[in-house]
């Protein structure tokens, strides 16, 4: 096979499982916060991410540049295309990479013990690493069919993009902000913890697991204030 074919295999397959990646994430924020599915709109801002990644990653190399870039590519389509409140924009991105990364890590953990991954993360093409993308991303379509059926969820996410939210330090919205706001940030720690330091690892779900347990109970928090609120 020829070198350009090559490349146009390669790029194609990252295309296919960056984008299913991208669509498993949209669709468990969604259901989390019990907001409708925009198929359409998922898949073109799929597609532009992904296609965004692959050229910093496979032309420049810029990983850590690229994960930052996502984190703001998918808060701009929240916030402009699905015409989501620009704070919970921000709000749900960061809570849909920590949940989808905490997943992720998991089976990565996994994989390492079976050889299919040493100390790194795998940023090219290979077939170990659509393996991860593919049981992480089926994991978490499943989580949110499952939080879908149950009916589960909340309420919180106000309908209108221009809606004024207090900023108080005892708002519940500002906790949420300040929760998930890292969120970048502790993805490229992360990394850089797998890559140089893979001893420690394995730390990485339970970071997750205490910024999402945090996150979720503010949520209920406030789920539960604005429903007793209502009822006045």
């Amino acid at each position: 096979m020829a070198w350009g074919e090559i490349q146009m295999v390669d790029f194609s397959l990252f295309m296919v499982f960056s984008v299913l990646e991208t669509t498993a994430m949209f669709f468990l924020i969604f259901r989390m916060f019990k907001i409708d599915i925009f198929f359409k709109e998922i898949l073109f801002a799929g597609a532009i991410m992904a296609f965004v990644s692959f050229v910093l990653r496979n032309d420049y190399g810029f990983v850590y540049v690229d994960i930052l870039l996502q984190f703001l590519l998918m808060f701009l389509f929240m916030w402009l295309i699905i015409r989501i409140h620009l704070l919970y924009a921000v709000i749900l991105t960061g809570v849909a990479y920590q949940c989808y990364l905490l997943i992720q890590s998991v089976y990565l953990i996994i994989m390492s013990q079976f050889g299919l991954f040493e100390s790194t993360i795998p940023y090219i093409t290979e077939t170990s690493t659509y393996i991860l993308q593919t049981i992480s991303a089926v994991s978490v379509f499943i989580l949110a069919s499952y939080i879908k059926k149950k009916r589960t969820g909340f309420d919180f996410v106000p309908d209108s993009p221009r809606r004024k939210i207090p900023m108080h330090l005892k708002s519940r919205d500002l906790h949420l902000f300040l929760l998930t706001l890292p969120s970048p940030i502790i993805f490229i720690i992360t990394l850089h913890m797998v890559e140089t330091l893979s001893s420690y690892y394995l730390a990485i779900p339970v970071i997750y697991v205490l910024f999402l347990f945090c996150f979720l109970f503010v949520s209920y928090k406030k789920d539960w204030e604005d429903a007793n609120r209502n009822d006045l």
